[in-house]
């Protein structure tokens, strides 16, 4: 409901309708039934981004540092208010300090969540050192998406490599939709768009460098306005990317019920 809204205030009913629906029944939409962060994290960034596109920055805040404490990387949500700060300063005027000030509130919830294991168990990057233990290790955006390109297509008819093609059949998509939400979206959307794409990407388990982003791809919504917009312009393509879509929610739904690792 708060994704419609937002959409349709930034394009029109119609793009909302489509982007809602596309969301929903992407292939793998299925982690907002799952015991994941998704559902929760992308209605917090959405409420908190809808708000300050409203000029409503207490709310903003208050739903930021709840995202952040909801995902580590929710604290990036601090990127994206203060340009949206930083743009109504510029067209409206006012006081540009307590819109940062809510901005930067994102951090709260990061250090509230650190604080809450500082007590709980005496480390307070106890989540951080348990991490480690997915081995992920630090790369270069553009190194990643070159190995995982080469990775996608290598081990093409040997298990498991299909999963290495389905993130990749994804993650290209995504990256073209999120040059598109620069150039045509507000700057405020292309920053969260771009900093939830960067970050995956830059720490990533090498065997399979694509490797969760499919499941990352969710929260960031912007890239949806793109299908949406898309989708509109040619006769049949709305029909088209239903029913590929739905069709492989349903495959990737149950693959994941039965332990596959489409994740």
């Amino acid at each position: 409901v708060v994704l419609y809204f937002l959409t349709s205030s930034e394009f029109d009913e119609q793009i909302a309708r489509r982007t809602a629906l596309y969301l929903a029944i992407f292939p793998s939409a299925y982690f907002f039934l799952a015991p994941y962060s998704e559902s929760l994290f992308l209605l917090l960034v959405v409420s908190s981004l809808w708000a300050a596109r409203r000029g409503k920055w207490p709310l903003a805040g208050v739903a930021g540092a709840l995202a952040a404490a909801t995902r580590n990387v929710g604290v990036l949500l601090v990127l994206p208010l203060a340009v949206e700060g930083i743009r109504q300063f510029r067209e409206r005027g006012g006081r540009l300090a307590p819109r940062l000030l809510w901005s930067g509130a994102v951090v709260v919830g990061t250090l509230t969540y650190l604080g809450f294991w500082q007590g709980f168990g005496g480390d307070a990057l106890a989540p951080l050192h348990q991490q480690a233990t997915w081995q992920r290790e630090p790369a270069f955006p553009l190194t990643t998406l070159v190995s995982g390109t080469r990775e996608a297509f290598r081990w093409i008819g040997t298990y498991p490599g299909g999963y290495h093609l389905f993130d990749w059949l994804l993650v290209v998509p995504a990256l073209a939709a999120a040059v598109w939400v620069t150039v045509r979206a507000r700057p405020t959307f292309a920053v969260y768009t771009w900093a939830s794409l960067i970050a995956p990407l830059s720490l990533v388990f090498p065997p399979r460098p694509f490797m969760s982003i499919a499941r990352f791809i969710l929260a960031a919504f912007p890239l949806f306005w793109a299908a949406a917009v898309w989708a509109g312009r040619r006769a049949g393509v709305h029909e088209a990317v239903v029913a590929v879509s739905a069709a492989g929610l349903g495959v990737m739904t149950v693959l994941f019920v039965n332990w596959y690792f489409v994740f």
